[in-house]
C-alpha cells in the first residue's frame, strides 16, 4: 500500500470543508466555506491588537524616561547650562512635556539675565493651553530687557480675547510699559480704562497718575 506523503495529507481546514453535509443550515455552510478567510481575519485582528498594546507599552516607557530626564535637567544649578539643555530637550520632547520644558527654559534664561531670549521662549509657549500666562510672561521679560515698546505691543495684542479676570492686571502693566516706552497718550488711555473698570474701588491713585501724565505733556501751541 502506498503511503500518503505529508503534502497529500489534507489540512484540518480542508478536511472540515470536505466533510460539509449538504443538509447543514445555509449560514453554517457559508461559515465552513469561508473558514480560511475568517481565520485569517481573526489572526490579523489579533496581530493589530497585540501591536497596539506593544506600542502603548513602549510609549509609556519612553514618556516615563523623558520625565526622569527632564527632572535631571531642571536640577542643574547653572541657569545658563540648564537653559541650553532644556532647549535641546524641548526640541524632541513628547508633546505632553514640551510646554513644561519651555517654561523651565524661560525661567532659566531669565535667571541667567538673558531676558530677551526668555521672551522669545515665552512666545513659543503661546500655543499651549495656558491662557494669558505666556503673554504676560513675554511682556515681563521684554520689559526686563528694556524693550518697553515691544512689551506694550504684546499687551495691546492680548486685550481683545483676554478673560475679564485679567483686565485690571493687563491695563496696569500696559500703562506702565507705555509710559516707559515714551507713549504718554497710550498710558493715559490705559489708566482711564482702569478707572472705568474700577467701579466701587479706590480710584485716587489712578486719578493721580492720569493727572501727572497729563501735566507732563507739552502744552498745545
Amino acid at each position: 500500500m502506498t503511503e500518503k506523503t505529508a503534502a497529500q495529507t489534507p489540512s484540518p481546514l480542508d478536511a472540515l470543508e470536505a466533510g460539509v453535509e449538504e443538509s447543514l443550515h445555509p449560514a453554517l455552510q457559508w461559515i465552513v466555506a469561508h473558514i480560511k478567510l475568517i481565520v485569517g481575519v481573526v489572526a490579523a485582528l489579533l496581530l493589530v491588537v497585540g501591536s497596539l498594546a506593544a506600542y502603548k507599552a513602549v510609549s509609556k516607557t519612553r514618556l516615563e524616561q523623558s520625565r526622569a530626564e527632564l527632572g535631571a535637567l531642571v536640577a542643574e544649578a547653572d541657569p545658563a547650562k540648564r537653559a541650553e539643555a532644556l532647549a535641546a530637550f524641548a526640541a524632541q520632547a513628547p508633546e505632553s512635556l514640551r510646554a513644561t520644558a519651555l517654561l523651565e527654559q524661560a525661567a532659566s534664561l531669565s535667571a541667567a539675565g538673558r531676558h530677551a531670549d526668555a521672551a522669545a521662549v515665552w512666545a513659543q509657549i503661546g500655543g499651549a493651553d495656558l491662557g494669558a500666562v505666556p503673554g504676560f510672561g513675554q511682556a515681563a521679560e521684554l520689559s526686563r530687557a528694556g524693550r518697553h515698546a515691544e512689551a506694550q505691543a504684546v499687551l495691546e495684542g492680548m486685550r481683545q480675547n483676554l478673560p475679564k479676570a485679567y483686565t485690571m492686571l493687563l491695563l496696569e502693566r500696559l500703562a506702565y510699559e507705555a509710559e516707559k516706552a515714551g507713549d504718554p497718550n497710550a498710558a493715559i488711555a490705559a489708566w482711564e480704562a482702569m478707572l472705568a473698570e474700577n467701579q466701587g474701588g479706590s480710584s485716587a491713585f489712578i486719578t493721580a497718575k492720569i493727572k501727572t501724565l497729563r501735566a507732563a505733556q507739552p502744552s498745545a501751541s
